[in-house]
């Protein structure tokens, strides 16, 4: 099994809200992440799904019937597959109202949660969304002692050894059951189920979107121009589809957790949410299935996109929000804001130079970090009152903790 990060997160909240909701996309690993904490209640717990359509039924038609065999008997409470209940939070806050026990609910539908389930439950859940794995659970995973390297700022010289660690991250991406899945044909057959049980379960059942062929088309649209400006009226119009669904489309992928969306920085806020965004697929191995194309990164004329998905990735990860900033063809790939302090962070793949765009950003915004994330150059630099770092793309891991 992966050891996650989210495990002891998970650990934490048994002392606090009475209601922990874990959301994320498909195959994440919610229900492992539950059950190993499961585990560890022994008989004080009990693990139902929401799968199983007769306990689903008398959640939904017997409430009192359900609290007598699922929630009095137990301490804790697992319920997977939340999002399948049409009325999950009223009835929850009715058991509330009955009897209190600590309660961990997972729901692949971030949409349906909120909808359904999260609105009643205010001051009572606390959220924790689920990403794919992340590169140091994966070289946890896959090299123990490799994940050494992650403990401090490193070397462009000592990374090297990870380079093929991360190009089969990056070729077939953080999904659980293609990690540990060993053949390199099985992985490529494993996204593809992925992708089939979401656009099938998550789409058309859960979702109740009928229309696969056009949301195909979009998701292959914005496959092939991952990490890329997106203009919604200009694929809306390259693909024949009406703007508010082409929208709506776009909208469900980002509550499903399948792509991010990365909006663009401004001092003016409100110029944040009329102005183009930057989507990206959370998953690599994701886009590569659906575009058919396995190369390794330095092979691949989308490399720089690639680097910044695993950037972007690590970053989400941590739970930073990211933006992005453009000005007259000038563009630094992430923004980062806590506490009215912005951090800059370019990704670049060779580097010579500290890039000509970054010292635009610096100009206009007085900032007292920025970094340069890239494959050659480890270096300090100052510009005007700014402290730059040149640093290994690599060094993120470490450095996402700590932003």
């Amino acid at each position: 099994m992966i050891e996650r990060d989210v495990f002891k997160i998970l650990e934490n909240e048994l002392a606090r809200k009475p209601i922990t909701a874990l959301v994320g996309a498909r195959q994440t690993g919610k229900t492992t992440s539950l059950q190993y904490l499961l585990k560890q209640l022994e008989t004080e717990a009990v693990f139902i799904t929401f799968d199983d359509n007769e306990i689903l039924k008398i959640f939904n038609e017997n409430i009192g019937l359900f609290i007598e065999q699922y929630i009095k008997p137990y301490k804790y409470i697992f319920i997977d597959e939340f999002q399948y209940a049409p009325e999950g939070g009223k009835k929850l806050k009715l058991i509330f109202d009955t009897v209190w026990r600590k309660m961990f609910i997972s729901g692949s539908s971030k949409a349906e949660l909120a909808i359904n389930s999260l609105g009643y439950l205010v001051g009572r859940v606390s959220i924790i969304e689920m990403q794919t794995v992340s590169f140091e659970e994966f070289v946890k995973y896959k090299s123990p002692q490799k994940a050494l390297l992650f403990t401090k700022v490193r070397s462009s010289i000592d990374f090297q050894q990870l380079m093929p660690e991360f190009v089969e991250f990056m070729t077939y991406g953080g999904y659980p059951a293609v990690i540990t899945e060993n053949n390199f044909e099985n992985k490529k057959k494993l996204l593809q189920d992925i992708i089939a049980t979401y656009l099938l379960r998550e789409i058309k059942d859960i979702l109740g979107y009928k229309n696969s062929r056009v949301f195909d088309s979009v998701i292959s649209r914005l496959a092939i121009q991952n990490g890329k400006l997106t203009n919604i009226s200009k694929l809306s119009n390259d693909l024949n589809i009406n703007w508010n669904l082409t929208s709506e489309i776009i909208s469900v992928l980002i509550k499903t957790g399948i792509i991010i969306e990365v909006k663009p920085f401004f001092s003016n806020k409100a110029k944040e949410l009329i102005k183009m965004p930057k989507l990206y697929f959370h998953d690599n191995g994701f886009v590569n299935s659906i575009i058919k194309n396995f190369g390794v990164p330095d092979e691949r004329i989308d490399k720089g996109e690639i680097f910044e998905s695993f950037v972007l990735h690590e970053l989400i990860n941590k739970n930073h929000e990211c933006k992005y900033w453009n000005r007259q063809r000038s563009e630094v790939d992430f923004i980062l804001e806590h506490d009215s302090k912005i951090t800059a962070i370019e990704v670049k793949s060779k580097l010579k130079r500290m890039p000509v765009s970054l010292k635009r950003f610096l100009d206009m915004y007085q900032i007292t970090k920025a970094m340069v994330l890239n494959e050659n150059l480890d270096n300090n630099v100052v510009y005007e009152t700014t402290n730059v770092q040149l640093l290994h793309l690599f060094n993120i891991v470490n450095l996402s903790k700590t932003l």
